[in-house]
């Protein structure tokens, strides 16, 4: 069997080259990858819970599923509650990225910021309800955690958002609330409007 030649273009030029303005498309680039891995840890964190979910369902002990026990129920609700904080997370990081929003940069930071601070205690409590069976190899659970716990510091780690949420208000005046509120004014100025 034979090679196939491979053919080399040395001298081949673009008819037009536009350069991208490298601070505003790095920023750009790295706010999609954020709000993209937020996604990403969000759903994964939902098939790790319905894993769980399944696992304490089917499996007994003391002649009863494990989801019968008060101390697993437990578990589970303060995981969903998790789960369910990644995904409202990453849905508002989707849809300030969707529209053109003035907040996008603060949505997405504390989006990734938050999954992935989460996306610790949602693994551990996954592999404890299991009862460390899944950190095997032939166990899925052990495929949704390695990748929780990788994803986590892909395109920053909650530290990374955290203080980039804080740039934004200290780039804001170190007005929290005019921040959040989106309004441009402090709390007092917008509650003597309110009131006034």
């Amino acid at each position: 069997m034979g090679t196939t030649p491979v053919a080399v273009l040395d001298a081949a030029e673009p008819a037009r080259m536009h350069p991208l303005p490298a601070g505003e498309w790095d920023r750009e680039a790295e706010l999609l990858g954020a709000a993209a891995r937020s996604v990403q840890m969000a759903a994964t964190a939902r098939e790790a819970l319905d894993a769980t979910l399944r696992h304490v369902r089917e499996r007994e002990q003391f002649g009863r599923p494990l989801a019968r026990f008060q101390v697993v129920q437990h578990r589970v609700a303060a995981m969903a509650a998790d789960v369910v904080t990644m995904e409202v997370a990453a849905d508002a990081a989707v849809l300030a990225l969707s529209r053109p929003d003035p907040d996008r940069e603060l949505t997405v930071a504390a989006a990734k910021a938050e999954t992935s601070a989460l996306a610790r205690p949602v693994a551990a409590a996954a592999h404890q309800l299991h009862g460390a069976i899944g950190f095997t190899m032939e166990h899925r659970l052990g495929a949704f955690t390695r990748r929780l716990w990788s994803w986590r510091d892909e395109y920053g780690n909650e530290l990374y958002w955290h203080r980039r949420i804080a740039d934004l208000v200290d780039g804001n005046g170190g007005d929290v609330w005019g921040l959040v509120a989106g309004t441009g004014r402090t709390r007092a100025e917008t509650r003597a409007r309110v009131d006034g």
